[in-house]
């Protein structure tokens, strides 16, 4: 009896891990989304280095891909030059125009640098940019770097974070696709009237009572970043930020700069007619490298 009552806890113990196992494995391969196709850009000079190379065959394994080629020529038609600062609408059509649901943008090189420190020293480094497809948004930025005296030894050592990035693009890709679907449309707000029309004569638009200056990063510093953050902010009749959305995105900390910049302003609100309103203003901030400038 207790023999045959050890066979049943046994085998209900089976099931249950089986089940248990069936339904991780269902999620880890559902999750990301059967449909879900990702393209793929390399905007190296010339052509995609190691550290790219292998990113990019490693995501192709747990992730469906659609013809680099294709891509590469969706990219060119479009005509833009700096896919790593795009607008919203630019990165949807150019994922429409692939068929894709996100667009992987990765950038690597291995360049000479000089300290007080160090002295001469070699950085490799790669830069990936994560878009969804569907909003346009950049979902996912990062730059990772390693050092050596020697150019092929920091070569080596960037390939080590390569298995990193990978777990770090599928898993935000997973993510973003719950997210996406749980989403609500946001809230319709008044646009300022056309500068030409009737209306824009009695229309004052929301302004900062002291404007505040985005910083521009160390890390658009370290790798001479210029690019252009355009931002959407509602701004309700009381003055207060309800929300931001950024437009044209350009990575590196810019983004963030802006909107923690945006957020510690008091702002005096809109008024049509003298009367305070709720309304969406598009703000542009341009960033350029003023040590490589001067």
């Amino acid at each position: 009896m207790a023999t045959m009552a050890n066979l049943l806890v046994g085998f209900h113990s089976l099931i249950r891990n089986t089940l248990l196992l069936a339904a991780c494995s269902l999620s880890a391969n559902v999750s990301i989304g059967a449909q879900t196709k990702l393209a793929i850009a390399s905007a190296s000079d010339s052509a995609p280095k190691p550290i790219e190379e292998r990113i990019h065959s490693a995501v192709k394994q747990r992730v469906e891909v659609l013809d680099e080629n294709l891509t590469s020529s969706v990219i060119k038609a479009s005509g833009h030059t700096n896919l790593f600062n795009l607008s919203i609408d630019e990165a949807r059509n150019l994922a429409a125009a692939a068929g894709s649901d996100f667009l992987l943008i990765t950038r690597a090189d291995t360049t000479r640098r000089f300290s007080t420190v160090k002295r001469e020293y070699f950085e490799s480094f790669v830069v990936i940019f994560l878009v969804s497809g569907r909003t346009g948004h950049l979902v996912f930025s990062t730059v990772k770097s390693a050092e050596s005296k020697a150019a092929r030894e920091s070569e080596n050592e960037l390939m080590n974070s390569a298995d990193t990035l990978v777990n770090e693009i599928v898993s935000t890709m997973k993510e973003t696709n719950r997210r996406e679907s749980l989403e609500k449309v946001p809230a319709k707000f008044s646009l300022p009237p056309d500068e030409n029309s009737l209306e824009a004569r009695t229309f004052r638009p929301p302004l900062p009572y002291r404007r505040l200056k985005p910083a521009y990063t160390p890390l658009a510093d370290l790798y001479s970043v210029e690019a252009t953050v355009d931002v959407l902010v509602d701004v309700a009749a009381n003055g207060d930020i309800l929300r931001t959305e950024i437009s044209r995105w350009a990575g590196f900390g810019l983004d963030e700069s802006v909107i923690a910049t945006i957020k510690n302003m008091r702002w005096r609100p809109a008024t049509q007619n003298g009367k305070v309103l709720p309304v969406r203003v598009l703000l542009r901030y341009n960033f350029t490298n003023i040590n490589k400038t001067n």
